[in-house]
């Protein structure tokens, strides 16, 4: 319910697409017979991006390819660590 609550209560700057990729994402990382929780939803890291180190592209600094690689590997070890690993 919390994750339902948590999810219904965002509100979704990015559209639909934004939903859709919330959704993947927290089924790819719920447990196989794990059910969707709210720690599945990484609601939390989208609103709260620039505090968890999550800076914005500025192409005089660095390539969009830099950029994505850096983005991802810091949301990969954020993901890692909230699920204990």
């Amino acid at each position: 319910e919390e994750a339902i609550e948590k999810l219904q209560n965002y509100s979704y700057p990015g559209n639909v697409r934004e939903l859709e990729n919330l959704i993947m994402s927290a089924v790819s990382l719920a447990d196989d017979e794990e059910a969707l929780d709210e720690s599945n939803i990484l609601i939390k890291e989208l609103k709260s991006g620039e505090e968890k180190g999550y800076t914005g592209y500025n192409s005089e600094e660095e390539s969009l390819d830099e950029f994505m690689r850096r983005t991802e590997k810091k949301i990969i070890e954020d993901t890692m660590e909230a699920k204990g690993h």
